[in-house]
């Protein structure tokens, strides 16, 4: 159990890896080198954290998931958040268990809210459900997009106020690297000169990787990666999708990586495909290096890209599969876009703008 007093709690429901899991890291580690005194609460503790977490930033394992884990941790969390200033929890499952281990305490609590529609699984259903009663304690709803805010109070969630704090990035970290171009590629032995494209989300109906894959099937000239939890799966169904369309010499499915920073760098484009979004990171992670991204018009895809990228309408695998063409055959506009994209994530998602607005938001 920790000892210190943080002034911040940021609870979520693991570091293992994942979007949410990668901005709870980043805003800790800037608070921390604002002078702050952080802690991250984890509703299952089983996992290391898959990124990388500045020393002074107090780390308790609360439980080990499931129901009866979630109660355990609602009690250890108020013990260790009596004295907090800010608890800020992060999706519908933190947020319950940050909800009820802080009434009666003086504490600012704050609920990140990070989807535009609700996971088809049970538990996301019932704890988004759990979650409403207590939503009028809220002293600040943060979104980080327009279209997650939206969703939850289309659903009779009732804030004191709400604001949406875009993600942020480390523009140092993701940026444009031609060594990494040539040394990704060799390494998954493809050709340099080919064009690539890379879908980053783990394995999960949410994220379409079979409208990704018909759509890619209709591309010819071009190979694609798939990375993230679950998709090197051989006996998986992206593995036996991959098997029936014959697309073994133009796909990699590579699952987790710890470098994707170097991977996303290697890319010519940066696909989204997904049912639906709140800010989807892979795309952010594209635009500030250096690529051109192609994305269903889910959620907030429209708030990260801009102008800068390709956001498709319509649903199908014929429309993704002629914006896919549309940049896989044309040289100049895929760099243009590339380009405004970077430019993009420089202007408006650095990791400055998004501590300073939560802390704004949290503090106000």
């Amino acid at each position: 159990m920790v000892e210190t007093s943080p002034r911040w709690w940021l609870v979520v429901g693991s570091l293992r890896s994942g979007g949410t899991e990668r901005q709870v890291v980043v805003l800790a580690n800037e608070l921390v080198r604002r002078g702050e005194t952080v802690g991250i609460a984890l509703i299952d503790g089983r996992h290391a954290p898959a990124y990388l977490l500045d020393s002074k930033v107090a780390i308790a394992a609360l439980g080990e998931g499931g129901a009866l884990g979630a109660l355990r941790a609602t009690f250890k969390l108020r013990r260790l958040v009596r004295h907090a200033t800010i608890v800020y929890s992060f999706l519908d499952a933190a947020n319950l268990v940050a909800a009820t281990a802080t009434l009666g305490l003086r504490t600012r609590l704050i609920w990140g809210m990070r989807a535009s529609d609700i996971a088809s699984s049970g538990v996301a259903r019932i704890s988004s459900r759990l979650c409403r009663p207590f939503s009028s304690r809220v002293s600040v709803m943060i979104g980080n997009a327009a279209a997650c805010l939206e969703y939850y109070q289309r659903h009779g969630y009732r804030p004191r106020s709400s604001t949406v704090v875009h993600n942020g990035i480390d523009l140092s970290t993701w940026r444009p690297d031609e060594s990494a171009r040539r040394e990704v590629r060799a390494e998954l032995g493809l050709p340099d000169e080919c064009v690539l494209i890379g879908f980053v989300a783990r394995v999960d109906p949410q994220k379409r990787h079979d409208l990704l894959l018909q759509a890619f099937a209709r591309c010819a000239n071009a190979y694609l990666v798939l990375a993230g939890r679950g998709t090197d799966d051989p006996s998986g169904a992206i593995a036996r999708q991959i098997r029936s369309m014959g697309l073994e010499e133009r796909v990699r499915a590579l699952g987790e990586r710890r470098d994707m920073n170097r991977l996303t760098a290697a890319l010519d484009i940066v696909c989204c495909a997904s049912h639906y979004e709140g800010f989807p990171n892979s795309l952010l992670e594209g635009m500030a290096c250096g690529v051109c991204c192609v994305a269903s018009d889910v959620g907030g895809v429209r708030e990260v890209l801009g102008e800068a990228g390709i956001v498709v309408a319509d649903h199908t695998v014929t429309a993704f599969a002629d914006a896919l063409k549309s940049v896989i055959d044309d040289e100049v506009r895929r760099r243009e876009l590339a380009v405004a994209g970077r430019k993009r994530a420089e202007e408006f998602f650095s990791i400055g703008a998004m501590t300073d607005a939560t802390v704004a938001a949290a503090t106000g």
